[in-house]
């Protein structure tokens, strides 16, 4: 069966989506919308989209009435409560780029949107897809180290973007932009949910554009398990894997994970696997398998909105505890509506362009 998909987005990342979706023989292309109208063009051609499918933007693209099964969402994520709701309601289901949203307001009003909606909405977590992230998860799962414990996880990386780019105005780099993809391995990897935060995040003289590039987290998990998260994209020494490195202690035993080789102690002694290479595209043509997936077995995909909004509290509680230098409660957070998020958010995420 092939599925028909439209697309909003086709920036840089934007455009490696669009090239794994063309490939892949489940899904062909009924339209696509990007401001850029010599974007537009040259890849309208390439996945053969007709021109009068082709739109600066989402809602224009909609109005052509176009029959398509889903939406591809990989416009910034400031755009994303818009472009979610939009599709969502006109029935598509959506596979939304990571990180859901620029604030837990906005997080909050697209599950709203989703829980209203018959489609189904999974967030791209690419990472949890990972040959590492899967070996992990089963190590854990498989009770080889006992009962996760206590995480450390370090993940420092010297990162920047060029002169005008609007993520050069983030509050948050690291929290909104990248922990979204640590935070969601944790969660798959031990299987367990955050209860608490307390979160420090703080300047660097390296990368004075950014206000908070730096961050130690601590978040409390169910079942007593607690994680230590530090973090930086302020320097270029040391540097770790994009995944981090990982010390997972076990009622039972160890777990280290530093990018291709995963070591489990007990006992005094030691296993080491390596981690299988695979190409940069995998993890995301493992997400587009497991969307595909879902929909054919009309069932909630692995990081559906209900999942991925665990992850997203995760982000937005650290965020929160260092505004507000306290300890947040991940539970509350998700009961709360978009309307009372906004009135509490005091201090943006990022500045808009």
């Amino acid at each position: 069966m092939a599925y028909h998909i439209m697309q909003v987005g086709l920036g840089d990342f934007g455009r490696r989506w669009l090239k794994l979706v063309h490939a892949h023989p489940s899904w062909e292309y009924a339209g696509i919308a990007t401001r850029n109208a010599r974007v537009r063009a040259e890849f309208g051609r390439e996945v053969r989209v007709a021109q009068k499918h082709q739109a600066a933007t989402l809602r224009e693209l909609l109005d052509e009435q176009i029959d398509a099964d889903a939406l591809l969402v990989t416009t910034p994520h400031f755009c994303h409560v818009d472009d979610v709701a939009l599709g969502l309601a006109r029935g598509l289901n959506v596979l939304v780029e990571k990180p859901l949203a620029g604030s837990w307001s906005e997080c909050l009003a697209i599950r709203e949107a989703a829980r209203a909606a018959s489609g189904t909405l999974m967030v791209g977590e690419n990472y949890r897809f990972g040959e590492g992230a899967r070996l992990a998860r089963e190590i854990v799962a498989s009770g080889e180290i006992g009962r996760p414990e206590f995480l450390s996880m370090d993940y420092f990386v010297g990162h920047s973007f060029p002169k005008g780019d609007w993520r050069n105005d983030y509050a948050y780099p690291v929290l909104i932009e990248n922990a979204t993809h640590q935070f969601d391995l944790v969660r798959s990897v031990s299987g367990l949910n955050a209860l608490e935060v307390f979160c420090t995040a703080f300047q660097s003289a390296r990368t004075p554009h950014w206000s908070f590039p730096s961050v130690s987290a601590h978040f409390v998990m169910e079942d007593g398990f607690h994680f230590q998260f530090a973090a930086s994209w302020s320097y270029d020494e040391l540097r770790t894997p994009w995944e981090g490195i990982w010390r997972l202690y076990g009622s039972e035993g160890a777990l280290s994970w530093s990018q291709d080789r995963v070591e489990i102690h007990r006992g005094g002694e030691c296993r080491a696997v390596d981690v299988p290479s695979r190409p940069s595209d995998h993890t995301l043509e493992a997400t587009l398998e497991e969307f595909t997936a879902a929909l054919g077995a009309k069932r909630a995909a692995e990081t559906d909105i209900e999942d991925n909004m665990q992850t997203a509290a995760m982000v937005f509680g650290a965020i929160r505890s260092s505004e507000q230098r306290v300890a947040v409660s991940i539970p509350s957070m998700l009961a709360e509506s978009s309307q009372a998020a906004a009135r509490a958010e005091v201090v943006p995420g990022v500045a808009h362009p």
